[in-house]
C-alpha cells in the first residue's frame, strides 16, 4: 500500500481563472539548462510558491505541477499568483493534434 498523496487536479479552465503565467523578456517558459535555468532559479528563490514545471505525460498530454520536478520535465514557468504551502496541484493540458 502506497503512502503517496495524490495531487489535487485542476482543470485547465480553473488554472486559467486562478493563475496568470508571468512574462519575462525572454518569454514565459524557462529552459531546464543554461542561462534560462540560472534566471529561473533566482526567480524561484524569491517566489518559491509561484514555481511550476511542465511535464510530458504518459499519454502525450502536458501536465503542470506546482513544484520543481526533474523527471519528464519539458520547461519551467512562474505564475504571478502564489499557491499555498499545503497545496499539491496538477493540471492536465490535452493537446489536440487534429
Amino acid at each position: 500500500m502506497s503512502n503517496a498523496i495524490m495531487p489535487t487536479t485542476l482543470s485547465e479552465e480553473d488554472f486559467d481563472k486562478r493563475f496568470i503565467i508571468k512574462e519575462f523578456p525572454h518569454g514565459d517558459k524557462f529552459e531546464t539548462y543554461g542561462e534560462e535555468l540560472e534566471l529561473f532559479n533566482k526567480e524561484a528563490a524569491l517566489n518559491p510558491n509561484n514555481v511550476w514545471t511542465c511535464l510530458d505525460g504518459e499519454a502525450g498530454e502536458l501536465i503542470f505541477v506546482n513544484r520543481i520536478a526533474f523527471v519528464n520535465r519539458i520547461y519551467y514557468f512562474i505564475t504571478e499568483e502564489a499557491y499555498t504551502d499545503s497545496e499539491d496541484l496538477a493540471v492536465e493540458i490535452n493537446i489536440d493534434f487534429d
